[in-house]
């Protein structure tokens, strides 16, 4: 009986760091959201009142995007997921149908088979580009207290199929597709926000996707219960077979 007890305090010291693994969230993913735009707002977005960036630089900068002006564009700021109590391993899975409105036509959230990058000047702001296909679901890691900012120098492109896409750093986009398993959440990532791959203007896009992110437990958290199960399993053994009566001779 004491062993069992020993068995269930052990239980209850590593339970912890075990139970992020129950922890899941779902949002939708509109087709206008670019994650190149992850903790802005309208207004650094250049959507409300003109303030002055570094250098004595107006914002939205003066390097415009020559379809149409990207900064204009408040609706196509991100939705996140806060990663408070997620631990350090996550997954992403996505289900939906949404079409970036200029190439390819509509998908899921795995693409649709054309391959492009970012057009540069998305990543004005610190994040990022991509090369991947279009329509594909992205996510880039933010620390809500550091927010990149105009003409802070972004991480390096991940490119689709070259790069490995689970271990991002903190403001590089990466591509999820319908399902990535296996995330490292970067070290002061607060934050993460998901959108629509797209080669530029997110305002022609419609349709949206849903995306589910999961904590996956640690793996070391998995041996310790594993273990701690046959532990129990061999205590409860033995103590049955001292209860069996003994043969007759």
């Amino acid at each position: 009986m004491k062993r069992l007890g020993m068995v269930a305090l052990m239980g209850l010291l590593v339970t912890p760091f075990v139970t992020n693994a129950a922890i899941e969230t779902t949002i939708t993913v509109e087709a206008s959201h670019t994650a190149h735009y992850a903790g802005q707002t309208p207004l650094s977005l250049g959507a409300g009142a003109a303030i002055t960036g570094p250098f004595g630089f107006l914002v939205p900068p003066t390097a415009y995007n020559q379809w149409m002006d990207p900064y204009q564009a408040a609706d196509t700021i991100p939705g996140f997921v806060d990663l408070t109590g997620f631990g350090s391993l996550i997954e992403v899975s996505a289900v939906g149908t949404w079409d970036n409105g200029n190439e390819g036509g509509a998908s899921g959230p795995g693409g649709n088979g054309v391959f492009r990058t970012t057009q540069g000047v998305y990543s004005s702001f610190g994040i990022s580009q991509l090369s991947a296909d279009l329509n594909t679901l992205v996510g880039v890691f933010i620390d809500e207290t550091n927010v990149p900012w105009i003409f802070d120098t972004p991480p390096a492109a991940l490119s689709e199929g070259v790069h490995s896409m689970t271990s991002p750093e903190l403001n590089q986009i990466f591509a999820i597709g319908d399902l990535l398993t296996m995330i490292n959440v970067p070290t002061g990532a607060t934050r993460l926000y998901l959108g629509m791959h797209s080669e530029y203007d997110w305002t022609a896009a419609s349709g949206s996707v849903d995306a589910t992110v999961k904590a996956v437990p640690e793996p070391s958290s998995l041996i310790i219960w594993s273990a701690l199960g046959l532990g129990g399993a061999a205590i409860g053994y033995r103590n049955r077979k001292k209860k069996q009566p003994e043969a007759n001779v």
